[in-house]
Parts: structure tokens; sequence; C-alpha cells
């Protein structure tokens, strides 16, 4: 479907301006800004570029959109767990950045309105992040929403500028900015409660857990992660490129890989996990401890090692990162 090219010529133009005003000189990343337009879905920004590095913009929608917000302001263990973040999240961005980072399609649609960047971090692109998926090309809705969010953006930019908006960032406060019929209202608003994404499982069937505290010990250590490939998969169900989420399970001692799975969009890492450690527990009986990094791993199993005494030590870790290179690398090259 082609793009609307009046849209995108105002996205560009609204870009121009962002650019001019560089809101990011006066707000860091941390400092959250809550839109409110009447009868919408409440949208939460972060402003990106304060230290001038990652010119940009994140734009979240809904509570789901705040989960995720809170998510990748959680110090992770390693890089592996802030990229699962990054891609475990469903956001709408905007960077600055260079020429080989801007989709095709818009550099196409950068050509065709007539446009010219030139220079390193001088080409501005829009990015569609949705959890499972590759970032993707945004299409005219989202367009749309980039622009009325940039455009509020900037006025509340030359509010916060001249005091005229008295908020304490440093102390949990945040921006709120909400419509009533015509009128707009901006002000300081408590920051809310940070929401955990990554809630501990209880599991309901206590008598599934009694039989596994039950298991011997097989004085086994086991490694589990999860683990986005970052690489893109097309497939006809759906409207986007996959990025492929893999289960992996390896013995620590002998390095041995135990357990893979690719997880289609649909399927629930929680439960696949938590399933996995329930039945390999029945089968082969409890392991001394579990090696983990990713907060979905141990959400889904913290309780059962609990229960069964498992020591769960969170870790970096580098066999994984290189048997996943090298998966990648073989995909790469086929």
């Amino acid at each position: 479907m082609e793009n609307n090219l009046t849209i995108w010529h105002e996205l560009h133009d609204t870009t121009k301006a962002w650019n001019d005003l560089k809101p990011w000189e006066y707000f860091k990343c941390n400092d959250w800004i809550k839109i409110d337009f009447e009868n919408e879905e409440t949208i939460y920004c972060t402003i990106m570029g304060y230290d001038n590095k990652c010119i940009g913009l994140s734009i979240y929608l809904g509570d789901k959109g705040y989960e995720d917000l809170c998510s990748i302001t959680t110090k992770p263990i390693d890089d592996t767990v802030t990229t699962y973040m990054m891609y475990d999240q469903t956001c709408l961005t905007f960077y600055m950045g260079n020429r080989e980072e801007v989709p095709p399609k818009q550099k196409k649609l950068i050509k065709d309105l007539g446009l010219k960047y030139r220079g390193r971090g001088n080409w501005p692109y829009f990015l569609s992040y949705k959890k499972r998926f590759s970032p993707y090309h945004i299409n005219d809705n989202q367009a749309f929403t980039i622009i009325r969010v940039m455009k509020k953006l900037m006025e509340i930019t030359n509010l916060y500028i001249n005091n005229k908006i008295d908020v304490k960032f440093d102390e949990n406060e945040i921006i709120h900015a909400y419509q009533k019929k015509d009128n707009w209202s901006y002000e300081p608003l408590c920051l809310p409660t940070p929401v955990d994404k990554f809630c501990a499982i209880e599991i309901a069937d206590k008598s599934i857990l009694e039989q596994a505290s039950l298991a011997p010990n097989n004085h086994r250590r086991l490694i589990i992660d999860l683990v986005y490939m970052k690489f893109s998969i097309t497939e006809n169900d759906f409207d986007r490129p996959i990025n492929p989420l893999m289960f992996i399970v390896l013995d620590e001692e002998t390095q041995m890989i135990m357990a893979t799975h690719f997880l289609s969009p649909d399927d629930d890492e929680i439960g696949l996990v938590l399933s996995f450690l329930i039945e390999y527990i029945l089968k082969e009986g409890k392991p001394d401890c579990l090696f983990i990094r990713n907060p979905a791993v141990w959400a889904a199993i913290v309780d059962v090692c609990k229960e069964c005494d498992i020591e769960l030590i969170t870790t970096p870790l580098q066999m994984i990162d290189y048997i996943i290179s090298d998966m990648c690398h073989s995909f790469i090259d086929r």
C-alpha cells in the first residue's frame, strides 16, 4: 500500500521543527510526559538525546505501553537483556541517524518528496516496534500519531522553557497534558506507580508443585534463556517480519544443548519455560541450580525454584551468546 505523500511531507516538516527546537536539550530520557487527547488512549512519551546520543522520541500507548516503558528503565544484567527488552516492547519511535539506518521505503519517500539530507546523524527515520516482530516501517495512521504527538510535545517544551510548567522531574514528577474539549491543561503529576512487566508466576496446581518438590536431586546445573535472534523471517500469516525468539537450555558442565524452541508470535514464553522445567524435574529430577538472566525466565520459574529448593543464579550467559552468534551467522550465510 502506497503512503500518503501529504502526511509524510507534514511528518518531515514536523521533524525539522523538532530538530530546530531541540527538545532533548531540556528533557532527559527519564523525564516522562503523559498526553491525554480527549476520548483517546493515554500516551506516554520519552524524549531521547540529552547526551547528544541517539536523538529521538518513543511513544507508548495505554497501560501496556506504560509497562513497556517501565521495563526499559530497569538496569539489565548485560547487553543481551537490553536487546530483549527493546524487541519485547510495542511503541512508535523516531530517530535521527545515518543514511544506512533509514528503512528502504522511507528512503524512497524522501526521494519522492524531493527532500535531501546530508551527513552522519542527520537522517530522520521512523519505526514501529511490536513484540515478537522486527522493527518495521510505519503506516500513515502511525505517521499521523507521531505528527500530533511531536507538535504537542513542542508546545510543552516551549511552556517548560518559559517556566509555565512547574514540574520537578528529580522528585518523581512527570508532565501531564490533557484535553477537555478545545482546552488543554499542563500540570505536574506524581509518577504513576511503576508496573512490573515480569511478575513472578504463582503455580495454581499445588499438586504438581508437590510432585516436583519430592523429586530426587540429579545434581545438574542448567542454563536457561530466552533470546531474540535479531534477524527477520517473513511469514504469510503476519503483516510484518518476525524477529524469532528462541528458548534455549544448556547443561552447564558439558555445555551441551538440551533443548531449543523457536516461538511463534502467538506462543506464550512464560508457559513454555515453566512447562519445560516442570516436565524436566518430574522426568530427570531436580537440578542443583539454574543460571538465568532474562526477566521473563525468572518470572516463569522463581516459584518452582523456591518450592523445590533449586538455587537460582542471575548472571551474564556468555556461552549462550556464542551459540546465538553462530546460529545467526549460519542463518545469514545461507
